[in-house]
C-alpha cells in the first residue's frame, strides 16, 4: 500500500477579526451520495467522526435552523445550529459553540472525478473552518482523520 502525507490544510482570508480559517479535504471511495447522507443524519455522525460520542437534536435530517448539541470526548457537549443546507450542491454549514468561542464550518462533498475505466471515481469531502487559531490547530487532525472516515462509508 502505497502512503501519501495528507495535504495540508490551505490557508484563507477569515472574515471575522481574529480568527483563521483553513481547509482540508479528503478523497475516498464512497460515493457521494451515501457520504451526503452520512451528513445528513446527524445520528451518523460519530460512525464517521470518533470525536463526537454523541448527538442529540429533534431532527433526525438537518435543515437550515436545526439545532442541537455534539458531545466531544464523552464529556464537552458543544450547542450548534445548522445555518445552511443545499442538497443540490451538497454542501452544509454550522456554526458550533465551545464556551466563548464560536466555530463556523463549511461542508462540501463532490464526485472525485471519473477514473481511468470510467467508473466512479469515489468522493472528495471538504471542510472549511473558521475560528480562534489556537481552536483550528487543535481540530486540525480530527478533520483529516474524520473526513477520511467519511470518505469510506458503507
Amino acid at each position: 500500500m502505497l502512503l501519501r502525507p495528507f495535504p495540508r490544510p490551505r490557508r484563507t482570508r477569515p472574515t471575522v477579526p481574529g480568527h483563521s480559517r483553513i481547509h482540508t479535504s479528503r478523497t475516498g471511495p464512497s460515493h457521494p451520495d451515501d457520504v451526503w447522507a452520512a451528513y445528513l443524519h446527524p445520528d451518523r455522525w460519530p460512525s464517521w467522526a470518533p470525536h463526537l460520542t454523541g448527538v442529540e437534536t429533534a431532527d433526525a435530517v438537518i435543515r437550515p435552523g436545526t439545532t442541537g448539541t455534539v458531545r466531544v470526548a464523552w464529556a464537552v457537549p458543544v450547542p450548534f445550529r445548522i445555518t445552511a443546507v443545499d442538497a443540490a450542491a451538497r454542501t452544509w454549514a454550522w456554526d458550533v459553540r465551545l464556551g466563548p468561542w464560536r466555530m463556523a464550518l463549511e461542508h462540501t462533498v463532490e464526485p472525485a472525478g471519473p477514473s481511468p475505466d470510467h467508473h466512479d471515481a469515489g468522493t472528495r469531502a471538504g471542510v472549511t473552518v473558521t475560528g480562534p487559531g489556537w481552536l483550528l490547530a487543535a481540530y486540525r487532525p480530527l478533520m483529516g482523520y474524520a473526513l477520511g472516515r467519511l470518505t469510506r462509508v458503507v
